[in-house]
């Protein structure tokens, strides 16, 4: 995730251009899966994140590496009994450049990798269905420093080259029994795709506060869409609010 970058200091006092963040906070989204179910399930749970960020002294260049977690309850919309667990994890490495400075706010456009896995599961039964998508994309954020003790930013994310990985139907199959001792296989077996089959997007809104040179408080707001049209459809929408702490070094 961008956003969590430290504030410019001034040219008498040290910089700081490296931060690590660690962030939690609510999941909470819909799911249809027709590999899962013909069900429409809500889920809800907690998160976790990680991020590390690199910006070049005069801000021009911004590197980040991001780490999301999150295992929420799902439940089917029609009764509260059909509840079971979705996994989700999600790696992103970006870069973007400074393309334009207007005053207190600033364009950023470059590229990101993703990889994102999602697994959902009825527990108590051999049965599961599971998405995973790994390429690149479009990456662009927008910076705004209200002052030397807050900032806001706003970023967006569209794939644009996806391998994906997904069963043909729930169960297990003879691929995954086979290759049931390496799971990494399983997820990175993927085929690319394209606009028509899978369209999605990351859209963060972030709000830094700065308590010192060395640390800031952070609350980012995430929306997740997914659609996945061919291969038994996937529509998923998330909703993720959340809170950190950030050390600067």
């Amino acid at each position: 995730m961008f956003g969590n970058q430290g504030f410019s200091q001034d040219s008498a006092t040290k910089s700081y251009n490296n931060s690590i963040g660690f962030r939690v906070g609510y999941d909470q989204g819909y799911l249809k899966d027709l590999n899962f179910s013909p069900l429409n399930y809500n889920e809800g749970g907690l998160l976790y994140a990680l991020n590390y960020t690199n910006q070049s002294p005069n801000e021009k260049g911004i590197f980040n590496v991001a780490f999301e977690f999150s295992s929420p309850q799902l439940k089917a919309k029609t009764s509260g009994y059909l509840t079971s667990y979705l996994t989700m994890a999600n790696l992103e490495i970006a870069y973007v450049r400074r393309v334009t400075t207007k005053e207190k706010l600033s364009l950023y456009l470059g590229g990101q990798y993703s990889s994102y896995l999602q697994i959902a599961d009825w527990q108590d039964f051999e049965s599961f269905s599971f998405l995973a998508s790994h390429g690149i994309g479009i990456k662009g954020l927008l910076s705004y420093n209200l002052d030397s003790k807050h900032r806001f930013s706003s970023s967006l994310f569209i794939p644009v080259f996806q391998f994906l990985a997904r069963p043909p139907y729930n169960g297990i199959d003879e691929e995954v029994i086979e290759n049931q001792d390496n799971i990494e296989k399983i997820i990175f077996n993927a085929k690319p795709t394209s606009f028509n089959q899978y369209l999605a997007f990351d859209w963060r809104i972030n709000y830094l506060f700065s308590l010192s040179k060395r640390f800031d408080l952070s609350a980012t707001y995430l929306l997740r869409y997914q659609n996945l049209s061919e291969i038994n459809k996937v529509i998923h929408l998330q909703n993720q609010l959340s809170v950190g702490l950030n050390v600067n070094f």
